[in-house]
Order: C-alpha cells, then sequence, then structure tokens
C-alpha cells in the first residue's frame, strides 16, 4: 500500500505532489464490509484504550437475510425479470397461449433455486474463511510505550 502524505513523501521528477491532495491516498482500497467489533487493550496505566477491530467480513449474507437480498440479486438480471414479466402477462387468459397457467415460472423457479444454492454454498465458504483469518493473532501498537502487544479478536 502506498499512502500519500505530501511532504513526507518527497517529490522526485516523476511524482510531483499536488498540495491540493496531501493527504489523499494514491488508490482506494475497497473492503467489502468491515464488522461492527469494538476492541481494546491496556496502556502500561492499565487504562482501557478502544480502537476498531481488524476483523473483516467479506460474506454478503447472513442466515436472517439472504432469502431478500438473493432474490434482490437475482432480480436484477434482465433475464429473470423478462420471465417473470412474461410468467405474469400469462396469468391472463385473453393474451395468454397457456389458458391462464403461467408456464415459466417453472423454469424461473428453477434457475432462481440453483442460483440462491450456488451463492449459499460460496458465502459459506467466505464466512468459514473470515472466522479463520479473524481468529489469527495480531499485534496491538500502544503509541505511548512505543511496543507492539499480541492480540486476538476472537
Amino acid at each position: 500500500m502506498s499512502f500519500c502524505f505530501g511532504e513526507n513523501l518527497g517529490e522526485t521528477d516523476d511524482h510531483k505532489v499536488d498540495p491540493k491532495r496531501e493527504w489523499e491516498r494514491e488508490f482506494v482500497i475497497a473492503v467489502p464490509n468491515t464488522a461492527p467489533q469494538t476492541f481494546s487493550f491496556f496502556d502500561e496505566d492499565r487504562v482501557r484504550i478502544p480502537m476498531e477491530s481488524n476483523y473483516v467480513v467479506t460474506s454478503r449474507y447472513t442466515w436472517w437475510n439472504f432469502v431478500v437480498l438473493n432474490l434482490w440479486d437475482q432480480f436484477h438480471e434482465v433475464a429473470n425479470l423478462y420471465f417473470l414479466f412474461v410468467g405474469f402477462l400469462q396469468l391472463f387468459p385473453a393474451i395468454s397461449t397457456t389458458q391462464g397457467v403461467p408456464d415459466t415460472y417453472i423454469p424461473l423457479s428453477f434457475i432462481l433455486t440453483v442460483s440462491a444454492v450456488r451463492a449459499a454454498i460460496d458465502d459459506y465458504a467466505k464466512h468459514k474463511d473470515d472466522n479463520t483469518r479473524g481468529a489469527l493473532p495480531f499485534l496491538v501498537f500502544c503509541p505511548k510505550t512505543a511496543e507492539s502487544n499480541p492480540a486476538k479478536t476472537k
């Protein structure tokens, strides 16, 4: 990672620092989802200092929002919306060749089910990987003592 800190970075012939952007990063690091966990450590005076956790969540779904978010994602695809609309039109016998039976809902439900199972398996693997990586020890830097102390998130 490279951050642009203005005068600390120094100017070279191929890299000039813009004074208006001296505290901006050179590029953006996208983290999908950070967990709302807090972490604290004790300084040398045994005073608890709160800080953000380094635990990162890369999974998209939880057990309670899977159905809603997955259907939201699936119906953002044009083909799924098309078959949903055609199935809706098939409900009217006057304009339907299926006598009011929405036949397109059968393949649509199959596609949605297979896509949901695939998304669930992928997201479960991400949850397991997040838990494995979140349990790894890391060092916490104490600015007062200039020492790094080992810690764990979970």
